[in-house]
């Protein structure tokens, strides 16, 4: 069966993607595991019903999603048909939804953020605050330990194996940070002397998951009064990691640093977020100008 195929591709493919990868496989391959064919032999599945499954779903999520989880159960029948178990991939035959016009990052007021924060619940609160400040991704904070964080030097370390990218990046706390880490930090027990202990955790101690982080937030969200209604069902977690690039950008932070820090693989990924500092093109004119030294008295009073 289906959900079956799915255990053991997923015993195949752990230690051979990153964590973080791996992470969203399960996730996905759990909403597939829960489909009409489920419960169906690899081979009694056709195209047609992943194309019926495709415009069911596409009622609640968007294309872009839906085409991740199609590359990923193509992924599953290539492996099955190497090992044997499956004679054909149906996907193959599947379309894939368009994505183009995708709809626009969403960005928050630095007032939005500062709300959303202090409408968090006590779990959730350091969470949102290190994703706001760090621009980090959401399975590089759920996977953080104490040992990354080194409040002597003010930084975190993200390590290869849980950034996207897989190259690990370092990133600077600012002081809001550190004193919300530092008492988060003094409120609890040591459990493992190597600081093997996540950061984020649940009420009841137990490391915090993506379904705790997506609840807390979908709270946090309908609590935050500033944030307009027709807004609020766009916000996603992710938005934070946009908001805090476009706070950075319009702050004056050079985009090669908004690059490190966020870990973009390219420069070109942060150039999104240039249009946040409209005044840098000019005052890199008028410094262009000053160089050149070619104005007169009367072209100055004529610009004036």
């Amino acid at each position: 069966m289906f959900k079956d195929a799915i255990a053991l591709f997923l015993q195949h493919r752990e230690g051979r993607v990153k964590a973080s990868t791996f992470s969203g496989d399960i996730r996905r391959l759990r909403v597939l595991s829960r489909s009409p064919f489920g419960s169906k032999a690899l081979n009694d599945i056709s195209p047609a019903d992943f194309i019926r499954w495709s415009e069911d779903r596409r009622r609640v999520t968007s294309g872009a999603t839906i085409n991740r989880d199609l590359c990923l159960a193509s992924a599953l029948f290539r492996w099955a048909e190497r090992m044997g178990y499956a004679k054909d991939n149906p996907l193959r035959k599947v379309p894939k939804f368009s994505e183009k016009g995708r709809a626009r990052e969403v960005y928050l007021t630095q007032t939005e953020a500062r709300d959303l924060v202090g409408a968090s619940d006590a779990v959730m609160r350091p969470f949102l605050h290190a994703a706001l400040a760090t621009g980090a991704r959401r399975g590089e904070l759920l996977r953080l330990k104490w040992r990354d964080v080194d409040f002597d030097r003010r930084e975190v370390t993200i390590h290869p194996e849980n950034e996207k990218a897989g190259r690990g990046r370092v990133i600077p706390m600012t002081l809001d940070l550190l004193a919300e880490l530092r008492t988060l930090r003094q409120l609890r027990q040591v459990k493992a002397l190597d600081g093997s202990d996540a950061v984020f955790l649940q009420a009841s101690g137990d490391p915090i998951t993506e379904e705790v982080v997506k609840k807390g937030f979908d709270r946090a969200i309908r609590a935050c009064d500033s944030i307009p209604t027709e807004k609020r069902e766009k916000v996603v977690l992710h938005s934070l990691r946009h908001s805090c690039a476009s706070f950075m950008v319009a702050a004056g932070v050079p985009l090669l640093d908004v690059a490190r820090i966020l870990g973009h693989s390219t420069l070109a990924v942060t150039m999104r977020y240039a249009h946040f500092a409209p005044e840098s093109g000019r005052a890199a004119v008028d410094k262009l100008g000053k160089a050149l030294g070619l104005c007169t008295p009367s072209t100055e009073a004529a610009a004036q």
